[in-house]
């Protein structure tokens, strides 16, 4: 018997129809990556019914929908997004809170994207979202040395730039060779600023040539 689609649509109902939340995650997850088994506005409702049952992850699916609209269906819009990825972040969703912190940081709301990007860097993480630690490392470092909307603590904002920078994060790699190269609001370590900057130049990081030769210089003057 050849398996046609409509078949496959009619086996995914059965189980969208069912009391199986684990599996109606699976399929709204399925729906979600191809809309032409099923519109985004069947996929936003079935997971607003996840939530309903307390499926917090399927809050961020919805943000994630709203954050990116649908040419034709659906609008962008940010404060549902915003609405939905809080839900899911309240209750810890790593991403929830680390996309909150950036969305907000982007909207000039510097408290409360300090407040998810530290949220977000005391919660425990899920293997593949290396990325995103090093993203939240970046922004919270930020706001932690400058001390502004946050306790400052420049220590700990240097671990975080250290830790990105660990994780191949260039921004962090360029801005902690530069603390360190200048010296302001950590000691000066030239070593370590050529060691951080040099990954760079290696890179082909156009900005840290003349810095690098200013620190060798500095190394033999």
């Amino acid at each position: 018997m050849t398996v046609t689609k409509e078949m496959i649509r009619d086996l995914l109902r059965k189980v969208e129809r069912s009391d199986d939340a684990k599996s109606k995650h699976m399929i709204a997850d399925m729906y979600a990556k191809d809309y032409t088994i099923a519109s985004v506005h069947t996929v936003i409702s079935m997971y607003k019914e996840l939530v309903a049952v307390n499926d917090f992850v399927a809050a961020y699916h919805l943000a994630e929908i709203f954050k990116e609209g649908k040419e034709g269906e659906l609008h962008v819009d940010y404060d549902k997004a915003i609405y939905w990825y809080q839900i899911a972040a309240e209750k810890n969703h790593f991403k929830s809170q680390a996309r909150l912190g950036v969305i907000y940081r982007n909207k000039g709301d510097h408290s409360n994207a300090a407040k998810w990007l530290e949220a977000a860097a005391s919660t425990e993480i899920k293997p593949g979202e290396k990325q995103w630690v090093s993203q939240v490392q970046y922004y919270l470092a930020d706001y932690l040395i400058a001390g502004k909307w946050i306790t400052k603590d420049v220590a700990t904002g240097i671990s975080h730039l250290t830790k990105a920078a660990k994780n191949e994060h260039s921004g962090a790699q360029f801005k902690l060779g530069m603390l360190y190269y200048e010296g302001k609001v950590t000691k000066q370590n030239l070593s370590l600023a050529e060691h951080w900057l040099s990954k760079l130049e290696y890179n082909g990081f156009y900005k840290v040539g003349d810095v690098l030769l200013r620190i060798a210089v500095m190394h033999f003057p």
